[in-house]
C-alpha cells in the first residue's frame, strides 16, 4: 500500500470561530503564507508548510519526512512566532537541509506512480512463466511415459528435426500463446534471454518430475 502525505493547510473558514488562534499579542497565522509570491507577482503553493490548528503552530512536512539536520522548530517543536513569520519561512525554505528534503520528496512523487505498474508487470511475468513451465512439464511427462528421448543430435532453430522435446514445444506453441511468446523471444534474442527449453532446463525438468514421482510412490506404499 502506498501512503500519500499531504500538508494540513486549512483556511479560517474551516476553523472554530472562523479564525486562526491568536497569541498573547493578538497576532495569528495567515492563510496567505501557504503561498510564496515571486517577483513577477505569480504565486506558488508551499506544499511543505503544514499548520496544526490544535497546536497553533506550523511545521515543515518535507523536513519531517526526509529532512536531515533540520532545526527542531520546523520538525518537532513547531514554529509560532507570527511577528517574524515572513522572514522565518523564507529563511527556512532556502536552507540546504530543506532544499535537500524537498528534492527527495519530488523524486519520490515522480517514482511512486510507477510502482503499481511495475508490480502489475511483475505479476504478469510470473503468471506467464508459470504457464510456460506447466506446459513444459506436460511435454516432459509425455515423452517419459512413451520412453522417448528428449534431445536430438542437432537442435538449432534452422534444423529440420530439433529433438522430440524442442519439436513438441514448437508444435504446442502453435496453439499456446504463452509458449509462442517464449519461442519468439528466444529466436529473436537467443542466449541473451532466459531459456526454459535449454539442455540445463530440460535436465531440471526431468529431475523435478522424477523427484515428484518418487515422492508420490513412497507415499502410496
Amino acid at each position: 500500500m502506498i501512503v500519500e502525505w499531504v500538508p494540513c493547510q486549512p483556511t479560517s473558514d474551516f476553523l472554530p470561530n472562523k479564525e486562526f488562534l491568536k497569541d498573547k499579542d493578538g497576532r495569528h497565522f495567515h492563510a496567505g503564507w501557504y503561498y510564496r509570491t515571486h517577483t513577477d507577482g505569480t504565486k506558488t503553493r508551499r506544499n511543505w508548510l503544514t499548520y496544526s490548528p490544535s497546536l497553533n503552530k506550523i511545521f515543515c512536512l518535507d523536513c519531517i519526512l526526509l529532512g536531515r539536520k533540520t532545526a527542531k522548530a520546523w520538525v518537532k517543536d513547531g514554529f509560532s512566532h507570527w511577528k517574524n513569520m515572513g522572514i522565518a519561512v523564507i529563511n527556512h525554505e532556502t536552507t540546504n537541509a530543506h532544499i535537500e528534503a524537498s528534492l527527495k520528496i519530488k523524486l519520490r512523487e515522480s517514482v511512486l506512480p510507477l510502482i503499481p505498474s511495475l508490480e502489475v508487470n511483475r505479476k504478469s511475468s510470473v503468471a506467464l512463466n508459470r504457464e510456460i513451465v506447466k506446459q513444459l512439464i506436460d511435454i516432459t511427462v509425455f515423452l517419459g511415459r512413451h520412453c522417448l528421448p528428449l534431445r536430438g543430435h542437432r537442435e538449432r532453430w534452422t534444423d529440420q528435426l530439433k529433438g522430440n522435446f524442442k519439436d513438441l514445444v514448437l508444435l504446442l506453441s502453435e496453439h499456446s500463446p504463452a509458449l509462442a511468446s517464449h519461442v519468439s523471444t528466444l529466436k529473436l534474442k537467443g542466449r541473451k534471454d532466459t531459456s526454459f527449453i535449454s539442455w540445463d532446463r530440460q535436465n531440471l525438468l526431468i529431475e523435478s518430475v522424477s523427484e515428484y514421482i518418487s515422492q508420490f510412490t513412497n507415499c502410496s506404499i
